[in-house]
């Protein structure tokens, strides 16, 4: 199955809930995880960089972007635990 490139291009919305930095995280974590052996979840894709992979992923919406759930917040971090390194 070909791809077509234009596929690959998001239309922009005002109202996406989502920003375009968690966006480019999400898609280089999951082309990481393509790079070191992860298999893709769209075929037809063989020979395209891990990048492209992961952005026709995230488009066709296999791959959710979410990752407030992996950042630390201020209760999570042990402040104490630095000032004891120092």
């Amino acid at each position: 199955m070909k791809k077509n490139y234009l596929d690959l291009i998001e239309e922009y919305k005002f109202e996406t809930p989502l920003s375009q930095f968690e966006k480019v995280l999400v898609l280089s974590s999951r082309a990481k995880d393509i790079y070191s052996g992860k298999s893709c979840m769209v075929s037809g894709l063989e020979g395209r960089k891990p990048t492209t992979k992961a952005q026709y992923e995230m488009l066709t919406d296999l791959i959710e972007p979410v990752i407030t759930d992996k950042i630390e917040t201020p209760e999570d971090y042990d402040f104490d635990e630095e000032e004891d390194e120092g």
